[in-house]
Parts: C-alpha cells; structure tokens; sequence
C-alpha cells in the first residue's frame, strides 16, 4: 500500500505498518492499494519530532461485471443469467520472500523470466513496479541499467513473440 501526505511518499510492509518522515505541519494523508478504495485522512498534523500514529481500515473496490444477460426461457418458468468478469485493474505480485542476489541482475546478459496467465485472459497491462534494492547491498552493481519487457504470449504454441513496452532503467 502507498502512504502519501503532501510531497512525502512511503510504502507499508506486509503488515500493513509504515513510517514516514515529513515536516511539521498539516496534510491530508492518502492511503492507496490497487483493488481497495482509497482513504484520506484529512488535516493529520505533523509536529516535529512526534510520532503520529494513524490507523485505517480499508475496503476491497468492487468492480462489476463486463456485461450481464438474463433471458427469460420459452416455458416462463426460469431465467438465465449470463454475465462476464469484472474489468478490474487487478494486481499480480510476484514475490516469494526472498532476497534475490543482485549478482544475476547486474551480470552482462542474465536475464530472468515469469509468465502470468490472467483468469479472464486475455488482459492488458497497464503498468508496473520492480524493487532493487535499498542501496545497502555491497558491490559495485549499484547503478547498473537493466531493462523490462513485457512479452505477448502470441508466438508458437503460446511462446512469447511480440513485445511490449521495452524500457532500460538507469
């Protein structure tokens, strides 16, 4: 989840739990997570060098369905009820709890792969977010570009074949 208050940004740990720096004065703090509604607090002060604690509760978004279709059958004694699946945006995170070694990342040509199969396939991507690091790992890979690329799965036997939004990150 995303914590902002004004120009100051943070994200919780899995539990849920955050803190973040911010100058004295006063803001309305957002809480954001993709499939949640948002929740603002408004006109939390800040004073310097106190801890504010601040604690919500946040409520799934529901998204409705792409269409439904009820047809009255020819006796008149039943319905049928058809409907599509919402449209979401829902999120995929891939995240098994382990530090990477940032050996493979840095290295000339490594290169790592994971293939999605949305349920209500096919789906469009509409953006993403990758962690690397805190800037505390030793070596001197700090720095290193690499790059992101999302693949259609429309090759061969569904290999991936066309590509999306190749983009180098310094």
């Amino acid at each position: 989840m995303t914590v902002t208050a004004g120009p100051f940004q943070t994200t919780t740990n899995e539990e849920g739990n955050y803190s973040m720096y911010v100058d004295q004065g006063n803001y309305n703090v957002v809480f954001d997570k993709l499939g949640y509604m948002s929740v603002t607090v408004a006109d939390t002060f800040a004073l310097a060098g106190v801890i504010t604690p601040i604690s919500i509760g946040m409520w799934d978004q529901n998204y409705a369905p792409g269409f439904v279709h009820a047809e009255v059958m020819a006796n008149d004694t039943w319905c049928a009820v058809t409907w599509a699946l919402p449209a979401g945006p829902y999120e995929i995170i891939m995240d098994d709890g382990e530090a990477d070694d940032y050996f493979i990342w840095s290295s000339t040509g490594n290169m790592d792969a994971v293939k999605f199969t949305p349920s209500g396939y096919p789906a469009t991507a509409i953006g993403g977010r990758i962690y690397v690091g805190d800037g505390s790992f030793p070596g001197p890979f700090l720095g290193t570009e690499f790059g992101i690329a999302i693949f259609d799965d429309d090759g061969p036997n569904g290999l991936p074949a066309r590509c999306w939004t190749p983009a180098v990150l310094p």
